[in-house]
């Protein structure tokens, strides 16, 4: 069985509306690399049981380099994240707890998938969280390259509205670079691939 069937199986339904989302980040880097690929994440599992509300995404990655071969780094702040995070996936998981920005600036490979999903969003007050994705795209764009995924959490950006969330600034500057738009317009996530 691949990973796209056990997604559609096991974790779709789990993940109401990022679960459209995820499956088209899903397609299409195994479309352009099915083996060994290497997916940076920030923000690690705060709410294990929660996949509708949090995404669980660690778990999905876990899953997904467990099948076609990889590795999934994954950051956070958080001792608590971190440790939580620990005792749900596989050695193929590699955790640092410390300030995404920082470690992203010393991170060395290539990133087939880089999802960004660290600080929280405050609905009332977005900004910190918008500048500090930002932040971290820009810190982890040495080590992108054409084919590379970035997907950014908490984010609607709809087609003919300005979108709102985590990734406000990312979608205007994916906008100046013609990265193409992967995901649909209606979900809570955002991806690009970059050319």
């Amino acid at each position: 069985m691949s990973f796209l069937d056990d997604y559609d199986q096991l974790y779709a339904p789990l993940l109401g509306r990022r679960a459209a989302t995820y499956q088209q980040v899903f397609e299409r880097l195994l479309a352009t690399k099915p083996a060994d690929v290497c997916i940076v994440e920030t923000g690690a599992i705060n709410d294990p049981g929660n996949w509708s509300g949090h995404g669980n995404s660690t778990r999905l990655f876990d899953a997904l380099v467990n099948t076609c071969g990889g590795t999934v780094y994954t950051v956070d702040i958080s001792e608590e994240a971190i440790e939580t995070t620990r005792g749900l996936v596989s050695n193929k998981v590699i955790l640092a707890q410390t300030d995404s920005v920082y470690w992203l600036s010393q991170f060395g490979q290539p990133i087939d998938l880089l999802y960004l999903d660290s600080y929280d969003l405050d609905i009332s007050d977005p900004w910190p969280s918008v500048k500090h994705h930002f932040f971290e795209l820009t810190a982890a764009s040495k080590n992108l390259h054409a084919g590379s995924i970035v997907c950014v959490d908490d984010t609607y950006a709809p087609k003919h509205q300005p979108p709102f969330g985590k990734g406000m600034m990312i979608c205007e500057y994916m906008k100046i670079i013609e990265a193409e738009r992967i995901t649909d317009y209606e979900g809570y996530q955002v991806a690009w691939m970059l050319k």
